[in-house]
């Protein structure tokens, strides 16, 4: 029979290495906590000062505030230049995605986190992994913001339309609750809500993989929020209480173990205010600025 002998420097090593290990975790968990923090005080601050601002300065406050329709208002009206504007809903969106949607993406972050870590150079996969994350919000933002500048040059058109704006709110409120009710939905915040699952059919090692893979997980991200953020975008109004309702939401749908009992009654409550806001809004198309 063989005898195993125990390396105490052997088992120093592993507790080293799961130590070190843990510590890289903590590192990611605190610089997205810094991220999530720093996006918000960015949303508040410009919010806050936009309302004073004047001149170009008011557009690029109002988009980093969460008002990227302030921004279509401008375009549609000839007073900001369409490459300005797009440069601006970038930037806006890339604000929003670290305010609103890595909160409820961090149990996958630190899960990719805990599995790349193992193989040399995979802080530059995890940097591949949130660009790409990041290149999906941005790119969806950009389809958003091609919708409200098309709406807004129908209500430039169509008078009553921009006398009874709450139609369009109404109707972005409608899309929402009937997906939430959708197998598509379902299915999208299946691979969000089970990062493990996700990883072990989808994790590659590499930069190019990591790209990839934030990729992927940003269309399921994007899956499930789409229809919550295209209210942010059309509505005009009260954007700092939209987007911390809405960012509550998805974290709880997507992070919390009984997340998936609200999707149902979320779309409830968006079919509710539909109604709510197509008959008694009172939704004048108003310059935020």
């Amino acid at each position: 029979m063989t005898e195993v002998v125990d390396r105490p420097g052997a088992s120093r090593m592993a507790r080293l290495r799961a130590r070190l290990g843990l510590e890289g975790r903590r590192g990611v968990l605190t610089g997205l906590l810094a991220v999530i923090l720093g996006a918000w005080a960015v949303a508040v601050v410009a919010s806050v000062l936009a309302s004073g601002a004047q001149g170009r300065a008011v557009a690029a406050l109002w988009a980093l505030g969460g008002h990227g329709h302030a921004v279509a208002v401008d375009v549609a009206a000839g007073t900001l230049g369409l490459a300005a504007a797009l440069a601006l809903v970038a930037l806006a969106w890339i604000v929003m995605t670290a305010a609103m949607m890595l909160p409820s993406s961090v149990p996958m972050i630190t899960l990719f986190v805990a599995t790349a870590q193992k193989v040399p150079g995979w802080r530059l996969s995890f940097c591949y992994f949130l660009l790409g994350y990041f290149t999906v919000w941005v790119g969806f933002g950009m389809l958003a913001f091609g919708v409200d500048l098309g709406v807004n040059a129908l209500a430039q058109a169509w008078p009553w339309l921009a006398d009874n704006w709450q139609v369009v709110v109404a109707t972005a409120l409608a899309m929402g609750a009937i997906w939430q009710l959708t197998p598509l939905k379902d299915a999208c915040l299946k691979e969000c809500r089970h990062p493990v699952s996700f990883l072990l059919r989808y994790y590659r090692r590499g930069g190019s993989a990591g790209w990839q893979l934030g990729i992927r997980h940003g269309v399921f991200c994007v899956g499930c929020c789409w229809a919550l953020m295209l209210v942010m975008v059309v509505s005009g109004a009260a954007q700092l209480a939209l987007m911390g309702i809405l960012a509550l939401i998805m974290f709880v749908e997507k992070a919390m173990p009984w997340g998936e009992k609200v999707v149902r009654p979320v779309g409830i409550a968006f079919a509710v205010a539909a109604v709510t806001v197509l008959f008694l809004g009172s939704g004048a198309h108003t310059h935020l600025g």
